[in-house]
C-alpha cells in the first residue's frame, strides 16, 4: 500500500502525498504507522486502490484555469463536498447484491444457444482475451472493485467502463448490476462507475434533465456551466488516478448527461479510447440546452465560451504529459491537434431516433444506434411473491388497515417524483375515475353494486426512491401534498368523502432504499472522522491513519459476512417463541436482537482493529460516542417487518426456481433480516405492482419508462393487472401495437401545459401568502388539470381497466407479459450495448447513420 502511495505521490507531484487529509489533525509521524494487517482484512487490497485525490491537491490542479463566476473559496469549499461524498459513495456502494447471470437464462429458456454464440462473438471483439464470469458486480466500482459475487477484479484489466450519476434510484442504476454479470459471463472484461457530486452539481444536472425534455425550460447560467465543468474534472482526474481511465481502455460507456463531461476529457488525453454515449432520456430540448450538449457530444467545445474550463485544463493536462503541473493556462494554448472530430463521442445511443434528430447530433459527424432498455425477468423485482410479503408491505406502508385481510383494489405507478411523470395529472385522473364508478354505480343496472364498491374501495399508491441525483424531488413532494389537500371534496360524490375521503385514499410512499446495515456503515464515515479529530485535539490519536474512514465500513460488513451460525427449524419459526419450553420472547424479535447484536459486535471488532484507544478519557470517550451512534442508527433504521422476513423465508427456504441462491443464504442466516438496501427496495416495488389491478404510467415525456415493462411482467393467477400508460417516447413501443395494456395519447399542446402547471405548482406552494390563498389556488390549479383532455381520456381508460371481469384482466395481463419477454428482457439489450461498443472499436457506422 505504501509502495502504491509512493508511485502516486512521485508520478503526479503532489506534495505530502494523499495521507495527509485535511480533516484530521494528527500530525503525520502519527498517521505513518501500520495501516491495517492485511492478513486480517481481505478487503484491505481495496483501499489500496482507492482515489488518492485530495482537497489540496485537487486546487493544485484547478490553479491554472480562470473561472469566471467561481472565486477560489468557493471552488475550495467545492473539493470538500466532493471528497467527502467520495468516502461516503465508497462505504455505501459496498453491499452484496445478487446478480442473475448467463447459465440462469439458459436454464430458465430465456436464451438460446445460438444468441449465447452471438454474445460471446461480442464480447470477443471488445475483450479479445476475455475474462469469462470473473469479478464483483453487485455494486458500482468507486474504489477500483467493488463485492459481490466472485473475486475481486482490478480496474487496470477492464477494457469497458460503464459511468452513470447514481447507484440507486432509476432504471439506469437498476439494470447496471445484471448488465455487468452477463458482460462478463459473455467474455467482455467490464465494469461499473459512478461518479462523484454535490447539491449544486446535481442541481445543475437536473436542470439539464429536465430542459433536455422541455423546449420551454430556462437556461444554463454561467455558474451552472462552471460548476459542471469543476465536478467533471474531478471526476476524471479520480478515476485517473484511481486507473479506471486510462490509455489502453477500450470503450468508455457514459450513461446520460450528468457524467457526460468526461467525454472530451477522455477522447483528449487517451485518443485510442472509444467513447459510447447514450441518452436515456426524451430529447425535446430547450434551444440553449440542446446546443450545450450538441457541443459536448460533437466534440465542438474548442470554440465554445461554455466549456472554457474544460479547454484550459485539457491544455494544461497535455502539456504536462501525465498530470496537471502548477504552470498557466495562457502558457499551455490548446493543443492545436485537436479537432472537434477528435473530442466527439465515436457512437450514440438513444431509445428512439427522434431523439437523437432533436441534439442534432448527425451534424456533427456521430453516428447513432437506436435500442431501448431491458428488464431482467428473474430478478428479484421481478419473482412471483408469496401473498404474505405483498400484504404485509402493503401494511407496511399504510396502505392497508391492520385488521384488513384481503388487498383492496389498488391503482399502482411506480416513478420517479418528477414533473414527466405527471402525480398531478394521476390525481386528477384517480377522482375522475372514482367519480365515473360512482355514478355508474347510482345508475343501478348489472354491474353496480361492484362499481359502487370500487369508487369506495380503490386506493392510488405513487412509490418512489429519491436517489442521489433528484434534490428537487422532495420540494416538488411537499407540493403535491399540498395540492391532494386542496381537492374540494364537498363537490364530490358522497362515496368520495366522509368516511371514504378519496384524499386519505392517496398513498405516496417513498420506499426504503437503505437497510439497517447500510445505516450502521453509513453512520461509522462521519462518527469516525469526528472521534478522530476530537481525540486529535486532546493528544489522543485514535485513528492509525485516514485510510480507516474508509476501512472501517468494509471491514464491518466483512465480518458481518463471516457470520454462518444457522436459523432456528422452521417449527421454531412457526411457533414463534423459544424451542425449550416455549417460554422467553418470540423468535423472529430474537434474531432482530441477534442482527443488532451482530452488527454492533462487528463495529467493535473493525473499529479495535484500527484504531488505538488511548488511556485517557478522551480517547475512551471518543469510541463510546462512535458505537453509540451506530447503534443508534441500527435501533431507529427502517428494518424489513418481521412479516416480510417470515413471508420470504417460508416460500423460498425450499429453494424457490430463480431466486438467486447468494440471496437464499443470506435470508436462512440470522442477517436475514438485514437485506440489502437496494434488495429490500426491489422487493416492495414488486410486492406493490404485483398488487396493484391498474399499474400505470402517466408521463408527459419518456425516454423509455423502463417500470412500464417491469409492471406487465407480474402475471400470476388471482393478481393479473393491465398497464394504462400515455403513449409518449420510448413508452409507446412497450404499449402500442398489442392487447396488453392500454395506451393513451398525449397532445403536445397538453404536454406544454402540464409542465407549466408544475412550474405554477411550486410558485403557489412557496409564495403564497397563507394557508387559505395557497388552497385556493391550489384548487384553481386542480381545476384546470382536471379539465384537460389527457386527464379525462386516462381517468376512463383507468375506469376501463379497473372494470374488467377477473378472467378478461387475467387474459390482458398475460398478453403485456409475453410482449415483454419477447422484446425487453435483459439478454437482449445486453447484445445490443456489445454491438453499439463494437462499432465504435471497428468504426462503423457513417454520420448521421440510425442503426436499430
Amino acid at each position: 500500500f505504501k509502495l502504491a502511495l509512493g508511485r502516486l505521490e512521485g508520478r503526479h507531484g503532489l506534495e505530502g502525498g494523499p495521507v495527509a487529509r485535511r480533516s484530521f489533525n494528527c500530525p503525520r509521524a502519527q498517521m505513518s504507522a501500520p495501516l491495517l494487517d492485511f492478513e486480517k482484512c481481505s478487503l484491505a487490497r481495496e483501499v489500496a486502490k482507492l482515489s488518492n485525490l485530495t482537497e489540496e491537491s485537487f486546487m493544485r490542479i484547478m490553479e491554472p484555469l480562470q473561472p469566471s463566476e467561481l472565486t477560489t473559496k468557493q471552488i475550495r469549499a467545492m473539493a470538500e463536498k466532493l471528497w467527502n461524498a467520495h468516502r461516503v459513495r465508497i462505504a455505501v456502494d459496498t453491499g452484496r447484491v445478487a446478480t442473475t447471470g448467463l447459465g440462469e437464462y439458459v436454464k430458465a429458456g430465456l436464451l438460446t444457444d445460438a444468441t449465447v454464440a452471438r454474445l460471446k462473438e461480442l464480447a470477443a471483439a471488445v475483450s479479445p482475451e476475455g475474462a469469462v464470469g470473473e469479478g464483483p458486480v453487485g455494486s458500482p466500482a468507486s474504489s477500483a472493485s467493488t463485492p459481490g459475487e466472485g473475486g475481486p477484479v482490478s480496474a487496470d484489466r477492464a477494457d469497458l467502463s460503464i459511468i452513470n450519476a447514481t447507484a440507486l434510484g432509476g432504471g439506469v442504476a437498476e439494470m447496471r448490476p445484471d448488465t455487468i454479470r452477463l458482460l462478463r459471463d459473455g467474455g467482455c472484461r467490464a465494469e461499473w462507475l459512478v461518479i462523484d457530486g454535490f447539491d449544486e452539481f446535481y442541481g445543475a444536472t437536473v436542470h439539464i434533465h429536465e430542459g433536455v425534455q422541455n423546449p420551454n425550460y430556462h437556461v444554463l447560467t454561467l455558474r451552472e456551466m462552471e460548476v459542471l465543468q469543476l465536478v467533471w474534472i474531478w471526476n476524471f482526474v479520480r478515476m485517473t488516478m484511481a486507473g479506471h481511465l486510462r490509455p489502453d481502455l477500450r470503450v468508455l460507456w457514459i450513461d446520460d448527461p450528468q457524467p457526460a463531461g468526461l467525454l472530451p476529457l477522455v477522447k483528449a488525453a487517451f485518443p485510442r479510447t472509444k467513447v459510447v454515449w447514450r441518452c436515456h432520456i426524451h430529447a425535446d430540448p430547450e434551444p440553449s440546452i440542446g446546443n450545450f450538449l450538441h457541443q459536448l457530444v460533437t466534440g465542438k467545445i474548442i470554440d465554445s465560451p461554455s466549456f472554457a474550463l474544460v479547454r484550459q485544463f485539457i491544455s494544461v493536462w497535455l502539456a504536462s504529459h501525465d498530470a496537471p503541473a502548477p504552470a498557466s493556462a495562457a502558457s499551455a494554448p490548446f493543443p492545436s491537434g485537436l479537432s472537434p472530430s477528435s473530442l466527439r463521442a465515436d457512437r450514440a445511443v438513444f431509445h428512439l431516433a427522434t431523439f437523437g434528430q432533436a441534439l442534432r447530433l448527425s451534424d456533427g459527424g456521430v453516428p447513432c444506434s437506436i435500442f431501448g432498455p431491458a428488464v431482467n425477468p428473474l430478478a428479484l423485482k421481478n419473482l412471483p411473491l408469496p401473498n404474505n410479503f405483498v400484504v404485509t408491505t402493503l401494511r407496511k406502508y399504510g396502505v392497508m388497515g391492520a385488521l384488513e385481510t384481503e388487498v383492496p383494489p389498488l391503482v399502482v405507478e411506480i416513478s420517479r417524483v418528477d414533473p414527466y411523470k405527471g402525480p398531478l395529472e394521476l390525481i386528477a385522473s384517480f377522482v375522475a375515475m372514482l367519480t365515473a364508478l360512482h355514478e355508474r354505480g347510482e345508475a343501478g343496472g348489472e354491474g353496480a353494486a361492484s362499481a359502487l364498491k370500487l369508487a369506495r374501495e380503490t386506493r392510488l399508491v405513487y412509490a418512489f426512491s429519491l436517489p442521489d441525483d433528484n434534490p428537487s424531488g422532495m420540494r416538488l413532494l411537499r407540493a403535491v401534498r399540498a395540492y391532494i389537500d386542496s381537492i374540494p371534496v364537498d363537490a364530490l360524490p358522497p362515496s368520495l368523502g366522509g368516511d371514504w375521503d378519496v384524499r386519505k385514499r392517496m398513498h405516496f410512499l417513498r420506499l426504503q432504499d437503505t437497510s439497517a446495515l447500510d445505516a450502521a456503515v453509513n453512520t461509522l464515515v462521519p462518527a469516525t472522522r469526528e472521534a478522530a479529530e476530537e481525540a486529535a485535539s486532546t493528544g489522543t490519536p485514535l485513528v492509525r491513519a485516514a485510510e480507516m474512514e474508509l476501512m472501517l465500513p468494509l471491514r464491518v460488513r466483512e465480518l458481518c459476512m463471516e457470520c454462518h451460525t444457522p436459523l432456528p427449524t422452521e417449527a421454531e419459526v412457526t411457533a414463534g417463541t423459544a424451542a425449550a419450553g416455549g417460554g422467553g420472547a418470540p423468535l423472529d424479535a430474537r434474531m432482530y436482537t441477534h442482527a443488532l447484536t451482530l452488527v454492533a459486535d462487528a463495529v467493535q471488532r473493525a473499529t479495535q482493529e484500527a484504531c488505538t484507544i488511548g488511556p485517557s478519557p478522551a480517547g475512551g470517550a471518543a469510541w463510546s460516542h462512535v458505537l453509540h451512534r451506530v447503534q443508534s442508527a441500527l435501533q431507529s433504521s427502517v428494518w424489513p417487518t418481521r412479516e416480510q422476513h417470515r413471508a420470504l423465508l417460508r416460500h423460498w427456504s425450499a429453494g424457490a426456481t430463480g431466486v438467486p441462491a447468494a440471496f437464499l443464504e443470506r435470508l436462512r442466516s440470522p442477517l436475514g433480516v438485514l437485506l440489502a438496501g437496494r434488495e429490500l427496495n426491489h422487493l416492495e416495488v414488486n410486492a406493490l405492482q404485483t398488487a396493484g389491478c391498474v399499474r400505470v404510467q402517466f408521463s408527459s415525456k419518456e425516454g423509455f419508462g423502463l417500470v412500464v415493462s417491469e409492471a406487465m411482467l407480474k402475471h400470476a393467477s388471482g393478481r393479473a393487472g393491465v398497464m394504462v400508460a400515455t403513449s409518449v417516447g420510448g413508452v409507446a413501443a412497450q404499449v402500442c401495437g398489442h392487447e396488453g395494456a392500454i395506451a393513451v395519447s398525449y397532445p403536445s399542446a397538453e404536454v406544454a401545459a402540464s409542465l407549466a402547471g408544475y412550474s405554477e405548482l411550486e410558485g403557489i406552494y412557496t409564495s403564497s401568502t397563507s394557508e387559505a390563498e395557497c388552497t385556493a389556488r391550489m384548487r384553481e390549479l386542480y381545476a384546470r388539470v382536471a379539465g384537460r383532455e389527457v386527464t379525462r381520456a386516462f381517468a376512463s381508460a383507468m375506469t376501463t381497466a379497473i372494470g374488467l371481469p377477473a378472467d378478461r384482466r387475467e387474459h390482458v395481463s398475460a398478453l403485456g407479459h409475453r410482449h415483454v419477454l419477447d422484446n425487453f428482457s435483459t439478454p437482449a439489450n445486453v447484445i445490443n450495448v456489445l454491438g453499439a461498443c463494437t462499432a465504435a472499436v471497428r468504426g462503423e457506422g457513417a454520420a448521421g447513420e440510425e442503426k436499430e
